[in-house]
């Protein structure tokens, strides 16, 4: 798309969505297959910017952008390692594992009301209300699925008992040792990059935590744990029985991928006559932790 067409499609789609006279023909240039409108580039990179902020797995996890009719990616695992080699020596061939993924696209969904009134406020900011609003909106609810995911309408999360993180330690109550345990449960090379993610209350009781000797299991100084930062993230459970409460591990294995951009349409004739003009706003993604072995759960018994 060149650069004139670009500023004529977007000129359409905030002409659009201010409900003013718009190009029909340049905003059919941005139609999606969900018969709404792809959001403007501007928008959607700070739409995104807000979605990394409620989910914390758009900071630690892989974020791949594919193409909205895809149906399967490609996984690599490398079973095997470079060696030292003399000069002139054989070089020793990896052997690689390859699994084709099927990667569905799950529909998260908000529709936005907003006045007459204030959307034709010449002061108001209706591009940045709306990346901010759905990019709060998209991140919570992808963050949720993200850890909780069950696999029906919703991505498989992290807490999933078949395709999410390895049971790295059980343990009766939440204690330094068990901690401890959870993290050794991880082998070595996923711990270089490794990290913790847990709510705020799990935060609160592990802050207080302390060894036989006296030393506190939290780093106060930097909010680490064994020099691993910490990640909150509401929607993991609490310190419960049956739960998993804590995961340790290198979340660049945990795959966040979108399928296609944001898109948005406008409602009016069901809000209309109570002076509001509604947006539907949806986003498509999936996830899936491609190495079990990488992320550990502590399992409460």
């Amino acid at each position: 798309m060149t650069t004139d067409l670009r500023q004529r499609c977007d000129n359409a789609f905030w002409n659009y969505a201010h409900g003013r006279k718009y190009d029909i023909m340049a905003l059919n240039e941005i139609t999606s297959y969900h018969g709404a409108y792809s959001l403007p580039s501007d928008a959607e990179k700070l739409l995104k910017e807000h979605m990394a902020r409620y989910n914390i797995f758009r900071q630690i996890a892989n974020v791949a952008q594919l193409d909205t009719f895809d149906s399967t990616v490609k996984i690599i695992t490398p079973i095997s390692e470079a060696v030292f080699v003399a000069e002139a020596a054989t070089v020793p061939e990896s052997e690689v594992a390859q699994e084709s993924l099927k990667v569905n696209s799950y529909k998260i969904a908000e529709i936005l009301k907003l006045t007459i009134e204030c959307v034709k406020d010449a002061k108001f900011d209706l591009p940045s209300a709306l990346a901010r609003e759905f990019g709060r909106a998209f991140g919570v609810a992808e963050e949720r699925g993200c850890i909780t995911g069950t696999g029906e309408f919703t991505p498989y999360g992290l807490l999933h008992d078949e395709f999410g993180a390895e049971v790295g330690t059980t343990t009766e109550t939440l204690t330094y040792d068990s901690v401890v345990a959870l993290y050794f449960s991880l082998d070595a090379q996923y711990r270089k990059n490794a990290a913790w993610v847990m709510n705020d209350r799990t935060a609160l009781a592990l802050r207080s935590l302390k060894s036989d000797d006296g030393l506190p299991l939290w780093n106060h100084s930097n909010d680490t744990l064994f020099s691993k930062p910490v990640f909150i993230a509401e929607s993991m459970p609490d310190v419960d029985a049956r739960n998993k409460p804590l995961l340790f591990g290198d979340f660049s294995f945990f795959l966040l991928m979108e399928r296609g951009d944001a898109v948005m349409q406008t409602v009016k004739k069901s809000y209309i006559l109570n002076g509001l003009i509604a947006y539907y706003g949806i986003k498509r993604m999936n996830s899936r932790l491609v190495r079990r072995v990488a992320v550990k759960a502590l399992q409460m018994s």
